[in-house]
């Protein structure tokens, strides 16, 4: 029989303040992932597409510093610029972030499929990007944290009870 290790209050109590912390905020990321994925759904189920033409390509680099290895580091942000006609005829130009694979591929005058909003048009983007599988995923580590931080507090209150 394994003996039973006793943790003092006051760390039980620490943890349990983390768990509940972690899961709140957890929660938040969660929410804003299930509103993202709302809003590409509506993109997605309103938008019309376009052909449209790659009029752009450029690199957004950010110098910093890695706090674990104290190394410099870059981040770098890929966009493409497209420009495309709008059902109203009138012709529209829009830059976005795109993954750096799409941008090595893509070249200046390629033709390209664009998505957009009749009503907006300004909301637009290069059909065939990311769109909702980020969302899924953003929304996929907020349950998974929210779960976790759930574990903890019943795990606290389990212990609480059996320590009686």
């Amino acid at each position: 029989m394994s003996p039973k290790i006793r943790h003092s209050k006051s760390s039980g109590n620490v943890l349990l303040a983390l768990g509940v912390i972690w899961g709140l905020v957890s929660l938040v990321f969660l929410l804003l992932g299930l509103r993202t994925i709302r809003t590409e759904q509506h993109f997605e189920a309103t938008s019309v597409t376009a052909p449209g033409t790659i009029i752009s390509k450029r690199v957004s680099e950010k110098n910093g510093i890695d706090p674990s290895t104290k190394r410099p580091t870059v981040s770098r942000t890929h966009y493409l610029g497209a420009r495309f006609t709008d059902d109203r005829g009138r012709k529209r130009e829009f830059e976005e972030t795109v993954s750096a694979s799409l941008w090595e591929s893509a070249r200046e005058d390629d033709a390209v499929e664009v998505r957009y909003l009749p009503g907006d048009p300004a909301k637009s983007r290069i059909a065939g990007g990311p769109g909702i599988g980020q969302a899924y995923l953003f929304s996929g580590l907020g349950a998974l944290g929210v779960l976790m931080g759930l574990a903890v507090v019943i795990s606290h209150r389990r212990n609480r009870h059996g320590a009686r």
